[in-house]
């Protein structure tokens, strides 16, 4: 059985420079392999995130990883309880936005999956403020 590598996983939260610059709960976590900031409004109430992360390129054996078929985003509003899920079901996609976030703080964590449906380790817990 295959385990994909999710050490592998970077995951990061991303939102222009100047809106990180200028808010006052730009954070990092993840052992400094991720960023927080705050996300760009769409709407009243309502926000965006960006997660970029780097797929993962070895099995959890240390063998090449040759059959990634995609990745699922867990997120929510209680780091103990990431009750959402996104399925990514392209591999080569590693940047993904979530639109019409209602204000509040979420966590997110990633995982990765073959194409025999056997489902990483989740990435390190990272979170953001939606304003």
């Amino acid at each position: 059985m295959t385990y994909l590598f999710a050490n592998r996983i970077v995951l990061n939260i991303l939102a222009p420079i100047l809106i990180c610059a200028l808010a006052a709960a730009c954070t990092s976590g993840g052992g400094g392999h991720s960023q927080a900031s705050s996300a760009l409004p769409q709407a009243a109430g309502t926000g965006s995130v960006t997660l970029d992360w780097v797929a993962p390129v070895s099995n959890s054996d240390g063998t090449t990883l040759t059959n990634l078929a995609g990745y699922h985003i867990h997120y929510g509003t209680d780091s103990a309880a990431m009750n959402d899920v996104i399925q990514v079901p392209t591999p080569g996609l590693t940047v993904y936005v979530i639109d019409n976030l209602p204000t509040g703080t979420y966590y997110f964590s990633i995982t990765s999956y073959s194409a025999a449906g056997v489902e990483s380790a989740s990435s390190p817990v990272i979170s953001t403020a939606v304003a």
